[in-house]
């Protein structure tokens, strides 16, 4: 999919057509595997197309900030994650020293039997459903609401 974008663009900068600088971080649980993944999606110039590689385990090691918020008093629970990564997310989307993170936040739960259930984000007085902010009238019986203040 990437790649056909890509590849009918007609007006881009050329310095976007040799070597696009923007990558995608997919998570998610791989019920073949039983294990937790995270995946980088990023342009490769050497086969000028766009590809995935594993991206690098978590160590425990990166920014203090985001590290401190998620060992804060309502950090982690030992041996299990619940909805911190989301949480870092939405601090990082605030924070000015990661201008690159932005935007609305978008959540889907894929269940092993292959149901989707997007959730409904709120946050800031703001609630959104995949990117699109939510107008006040409108309501969603079908997606859950999952608060991300920090």
């Amino acid at each position: 999919m990437f790649d056909l974008m890509f590849s009918q663009q007609k007006d881009m900068p050329s310095l976007l057509w040799e070597d696009p600088a923007a990558f995608f971080l997919l998570a998610g649980y791989d019920w073949t595997d039983n294990k937790f993944k995270i995946w980088k999606l990023h342009f490769d110039v050497q086969i000028d197309r766009f590809t995935f590689q594993p991206a690098a385990p978590w160590r425990g090691a990166g920014n203090d900030a985001v590290l401190r918020h998620l060992q804060g008093p309502k950090g982690v629970r030992p041996g299990a994650f619940d909805m911190e990564p989301m949480k870092a997310l939405a601090y990082m989307v605030d924070a000015d020293r990661f201008r690159s993170i932005g935007g609305h936040i978008q959540m889907v739960k894929i269940y092993k039997a292959m149901q989707c259930v997007p959730f409904i984000i709120s946050r800031k007085e703001t609630r959104s459903l995949l990117r699109r902010p939510m107008l006040d009238y409108e309501k969603s019986d079908a997606s859950p609401t999952q608060v991300l203040d920090y």
